[in-house]
């Protein structure tokens, strides 16, 4: 499965280059996560996503795919700070600051 392939890559490779080169997979892999997601698997897909924007800020900073993880980041990070004030937890609004320093 797409997941698989995903936990494939993460697991062996650290390269830069070859994460940046998997990102379509990422991307779909992330749209069909996130259609059927739980808090839980919204902070996986952050935590993934981190790892695949610093390989694009190694490799290839200006794409159209890393604009597009920079957002989707800032989105999620926007839904985990929500979620920690519906529920009086701390710490997301350090990662919404972080993407909207990367954003910049």
């Amino acid at each position: 499965s797409m997941r698989d392939m995903i936990q494939t890559i993460e697991q062996n490779l650290s390269c830069n280059e070859i994460r940046v080169s998997y990102a379509q997979l990422y991307l779909e892999y992330f749209n069909t996560a996130l259609a059927q997601s739980d808090i839980d698997k919204i902070n996986d897909i952050l935590k993934l996503a981190t790892r695949l924007h610093f390989s694009f800020v190694a490799v290839n900073n200006a794409c159209t795919e890393h604009l597009s993880i920079l957002h989707m980041c800032y989105d999620l990070a926007g839904v985990l700070h929500t979620h920690a004030l519906q529920h009086k937890s701390e710490g997301a609004m350090t990662q919404v600051r972080f993407w909207t320093e990367q954003l910049k």
